[in-house]
């Protein structure tokens, strides 16, 4: 065997290695963010007005996940975050499968924002919009429109009281999210290059996971049998896409860091 193969091999190893170092750091993150979400919604969440309003930081972790990692893992890191959170702590409601959709959106639609982005990804314009973009599709829409199924009340009843809260802690969770983002540029814990872990193709992966979420909220509000089996196809489904997920994101292959 001559020099060159056996250099070629060398590096060919080298770069396994440090591959699977860097797959161990980004999920050493994500993992991170999970835990720093489960604390603020469930731990550390003020429930107002019934219920209906609660008060929290919980969406930072999850726009950083977004931010830093990619629409895939952001959506990841909802899709955990608010399953095991439910299990620590449920604040005494039912579960909905609609907020789960709710956190998987939180995290995949800022890693969106950055996927489209040219210039800076991790600029000051791409927070504003990611953090507008939940205010008003998970937070003001979405969320809104789920509580109408657990407290029986009108959309529009509940918006005008969720409008006021809901901004006021959008405009904090931006203010913070932006001195998280500096500090972290600053440092070595994310020195990846965005521009490589945001492709086309992980919004076709962000929408195929998100489809059997909302297939779920649809048989579980269409009580009939058409219904049950939307939400039995759609379960298992989702029980599929989200293991081959687990084992993308635990080899982490389209990561640079």
């Amino acid at each position: 065997m001559d020099s060159s193969h056996l250099v070629s091999r060398q590096l060919s190893k080298e770069s396994i290695k440090a591959h699977n170092r860097l797959s161990t750091k980004a999920l050493v993150i994500a993992s991170f963010l999970v835990s720093m979400n489960i604390v603020l919604t469930r731990l550390g969440a003020i429930m107002i007005f019934g219920g209906t309003i609660r008060l929290s930081f919980g969406n930072i972790p999850l726009i950083l996940s977004g931010m830093l990692l990619g629409p895939v893992a952001g959506a990841m890191v909802g899709f955990i975050s608010d399953i095991l959170g439910f299990m620590i702590n449920s604040h005494g409601g039912a579960f909905h499968p609609g907020f789960t959709l709710s956190s998987v959106l939180t995290g995949a639609l800022p890693g969106i924002v950055i996927m489209f982005s040219r210039k800076d990804k991790l600029s000051t314009l791409n927070v504003f919009i990611s953090n507008i973009l939940v205010l008003a599709i998970v937070s003001l829409g979405l969320n809104t429109y789920w509580l109408t199924h657990l407290f029986g009340k009108s959309f529009f009843i509940l918006l005008p009281t969720r409008i006021v809260a809901s901004t006021i802690i959008a405009c904090i969770n931006t203010l913070i999210t932006l001195v998280l983002i500096k500090n972290f540029k600053q440092t070595n814990v994310i020195n990846f290059s965005i521009n490589d872990t945001t492709t086309n193709q992980d919004l076709l992966y962000v929408i195929s996971f998100v489809l059997p979420l909302i297939g779920i909220v649809l048989g579980i509000k269409n009580n009939n049998s058409f219904g049950k089996e939307l939400l039995s196809f759609s379960f298992k489904i989702l029980v599929v896409y989200t293991l081959i997920i687990l084992l993308f994101l635990y080899n982490f292959g389209y990561l640079t860091i």
